[in-house]
């Protein structure tokens, strides 16, 4: 298998266990590789050239979709025809707004997204009454100038139904997963980001037929994909209210989840899963991230935390002695599995500075066991 990083982030090389190489010219033959693996910075012009050349090669992570993900209102579309008979799946109404001067949104609830999901989350913005509607355009009028989609408000509780696609094919069984966002100590707030992750799998038909409907919407409409498919969404009156796609894309942090300690070769061929144990996945953060400091340095007691179950992935460079970073915001991750639900705890001296994570993560856990534990 060979890798494509454009920028070296070697994101996927951690993950799937390998170092990023600088492969000399004289010595590289694309065509000895039989699976093809762009990482999610790779621009789509290599990408076609590559598939278009090597159509007897796995092509991994294909771009082909990424619009579900990047354009919301084609994602929405894409939707409806995807679940468009599926009983268990209700489409939010929204509305595209590309004069924000002139809206005449008619619900008295709703959530403001930026068209382009790489706009950035901290524009999405909850309302619950028209004049907070207003307010919020107005506070946000520069990154909303180029158009809004505003999306009908679910109140249910938020899941997400994802997995690895093989030529279209879904690798099962589903994972369900859910984020926690909140951070204390510095009180960051609801929608900063995901700070935490927990996820099980299942074989529960109404899990199977969000995957499945997805598999054959590709294949009707002859797209051959090999990557992430993953879709989140809110539970309300015993129904799936999707709300966006993750797709053409490494996954964030999905993709820890899945292929750390799996045999991904095999996971290709045989397209299912072999450890199927519940996951989690702590995304850790410097505690001062309001400092200004240009450079971090920490040092990870990292036998400890291997003693006590965990695996850390780092996100940032190790000189031999210690982690260096430029971003206080994520510096690495946590992943642990097990085959029951239980108490995640993160020992201080674990690292040598505080950080952050969602200290609330536990109880959390509990609430979204009880509740989804029937699909699980």
């Amino acid at each position: 298998m060979l890798v494509f990083d454009i920028n070296n982030t070697g994101y996927i090389h951690k993950f799937l266990g390998h170092k990023v190489v600088n492969l000399k010219k004289d010595d590289f033959k694309v065509r000895d590789y039989d699976i093809i693996y762009f990482a999610d910075n790779c621009l789509l012009s290599l990408n076609k050239v590559i598939e278009k050349a090597f159509r007897n090669s796995l092509i991994v992570n294909s771009p082909i979709i990424a619009r579900w993900g990047y354009d919301r209102d084609y994602g929405f579309k894409v939707m409806k025809k995807i679940f468009e008979n599926n009983s268990n799946v209700r489409i939010l109404d929204y509305k595209v707004y590309k004069d924000i001067n002139n809206i005449d949104w008619d619900k008295e609830e709703g959530v403001i997204k930026l068209l382009s999901s790489d706009a950035g989350y901290k524009t999405t913005y909850i309302f619950h009454s028209k004049e907070e509607l207003l307010n919020a355009i107005e506070s946000f009028k520069d990154e909303y100038k180029e158009g809004i989609l505003i999306q009908e408000l679910c109140k249910g509780e938020e899941v997400a139904f994802g997995t690895f696609f093989v030529n279209s094919e879904p690798v099962l069984p589903v994972y369900v997963s859910f984020e926690f966002k909140r951070s204390i100590n510095n009180k960051v707030g609801g929608n900063t980001g995901q700070s935490a992750e927990f996820g099980f799998y299942s074989t529960h038909p109404i899990a199977l037929s969000i995957v499945e409907d997805i598999s054959n919407y590709l294949k009707k409409n002859n797209i051959n994909y090999t990557g992430v498919i993953d879709i989140n969404g809110g539970w309300e009156d015993n129904k799936f209210h999707p709300y966006e796609w993750t797709v053409s894309r490494d996954g964030y942090p999905e993709i820890a989840c899945w292929l750390v300690n799996e045999d991904f070769m095999n996971v290709l061929k045989t397209k299912q899963w072999s450890n199927t144990k519940f996951k989690y996945c702590l995304v850790i953060r410097l505690d001062d991230i309001s400092n200004e400091r240009k450079i971090y340095e920490f040092k990870v007691n990292e036998e400890e935390i291997k003693a006590n179950n965990f695996i850390w992935i780092p996100e940032c460079k190790f000189d031999g002695e210690k982690y260096i970073t430029k971003d206080a915001h994520i510096v690495g991750l946590l992943y642990k599995e097990s085959n029951e639900v239980e108490n995640i705890e993160i020992n201080s001296s674990w690292f040598s500075v505080p950080i952050i994570y969602y200290t609330s993560f536990n109880e959390d856990i509990k609430k979204k066991w009880e509740f989804f534990k029937w699909i699980s």
